[in-house]
């Protein structure tokens, strides 16, 4: 599984873009219940299969809860794939961010960020 969807690289004068974005690293803070991942770009799909290494790796975070994730171990590529494509990222306080001591239970379940920065992968297709 992958993403697609073209991103212009480099000097915008040249044209150049990278369609194909994959998942290429993962890695679970089980402490603070929190995810990092990074996602490869290339040319396109064909050029990663002839063996082309990617142009532009980005690389993202996420709580479980962004997730969907009850715990860790749970976490799927599709659910970092789904993640990696949202619009925006608004934050919903959660039980567990109580918790951790950062907002206070009068927060719970409301908005406290409404969004984030725009996602450039956006609406990005499964391929």
């Amino acid at each position: 599984m992958a993403l697609s969807k073209s991103l212009p690289f480099g000097n915008p004068a040249d044209g150049w873009s990278l369609t194909y974005w994959r998942l290429v690293s993962v890695s679970t803070d089980v402490l603070t219940g929190s995810v990092s991942y990074s996602l490869a770009g290339y040319a396109s799909e064909e050029a990663r299969k002839a063996g082309g290494t990617p142009r532009e790796t980005t690389a993202c975070f996420a709580s479980l809860y962004a997730l969907g994730a009850q715990s860790p171990w749970d976490v799927t590529p599709a659910m970092i794939y789904a993640h990696a494509k949202r619009n925006t990222d608004p934050v919903i306080c959660s039980q567990e961010m109580v918790d951790r001591g950062h907002y206070t239970e009068d927060l719970l379940g409301k908005l406290v960020m409404p969004e984030s920065a725009p996602n450039p992968l956006a609406d990005a297709t499964n391929c």
